[in-house]
C-alpha cells in the first residue's frame, strides 16, 4: 500500500511538473494571388521602426512604403502585430530590407504579421500579373483609417497655384499702385 501511494505521488508530481505547450505561430508561405485577393491593402515597403516593448503582446511596426499593390494609404504605414515571429509578428528584418506586406483593417487600425508577408520580389512579380477574382476583398478606403494617399503634382495643382496665389497678388499690386498714383501730387500741381 505504501509503495502504491509513493508511486501515485511520483506520477502526479511528474504530470504536474511537465512543461506547458509552447505558443508558436505556424503558417505556410501564402500564395501571392490569394494573399492580394484576401487582403484589404497590400504594399512593398521597408520596416523603419518598431514601437512597443518586447513583453507587450502587440507592437506597432512602421513601414516606409515603396509601392502599393492594393489600395494606397500613403508613404508611411503603421501596422499592429505580435512582438516577434513566435507571436505571429515579424521577425525583425535588416534595416531597409523590403518586404511584401498584406494588411487588414481591425477596428481603426491595420493588422498584419508573419503569415501575411512575402519576399518583396515575389509580391512584385505577382502584382504585375494580378487580376482580382470574383470574391476578392475590396481595397481599403484611405478615409477608413484617416489616411490620405500622396499624389504627384499635376497641371491642375499648378493652375490652382497660379489662380489662387499669383493672380490675386498681381491684382493687389495693381490696386496699391493705382492708389499711390491717386495720392501723389502730379507734376502740374507742384
Amino acid at each position: 500500500m505504501r509503495r502504491a501511494l509513493l508511486l501515485l505521488a511520483v506520477v502526479l508530481a511528474t504530470l504536474s511538473l511537465s512543461p506547458r505547450p509552447a505558443l508558436a505561430c505556424d503558417c505556410m508561405a501564402p500564395d501571392p494571388m490569394d494573399l492580394i485577393d484576401s487582403s484589404e491593402a497590400v504594399f512593398i515597403g521597408a520596416l523603419v521602426a518598431k514601437q512597443g516593448r518586447p513583453q507587450d503582446m502587440e507592437v506597432t511596426y512602421v513601414f516606409q512604403v515603396s509601392e502599393w499593390v492594393k489600395s494606397d494609404l500613403g508613404s508611411t504605414v503603421e501596422v499592429v502585430s505580435g512582438p516577434n515571429g513566435a507571436a505571429c509578428g515579424w521577425e525583425t528584418p535588416d534595416p531597409g530590407a523590403e518586404l511584401g506586406v498584406a494588411v487588414r483593417l481591425d477596428g481603426d487600425r491595420l493588422t498584419g504579421g508573419l503569415c501575411s508577408t512575402l519576399e518583396a520580389g515575389v509580391l512584385a512579380e505577382a502584382a504585375a500579373a494580378y487580376t482580382p477574382s470574383g470574391d476578392a476583398v475590396p481595397p481599403l478606403d484611405p478615409e477608413a483609417i484617416g489616411a490620405s494617399p500622396e499624389r504627384e503634382s499635376t497641371a491642375s495643382d499648378t493652375a490652382r497655384i497660379v489662380f489662387g496665389l499669383i493672380i490675386p497678388a498681381a491684382v493687389a499690386g495693381m490696386a496699391v499702385s493705382t492708389s499711390r498714383r491717386r495720392r501723389s501730387p502730379s507734376i502740374e500741381e507742384q
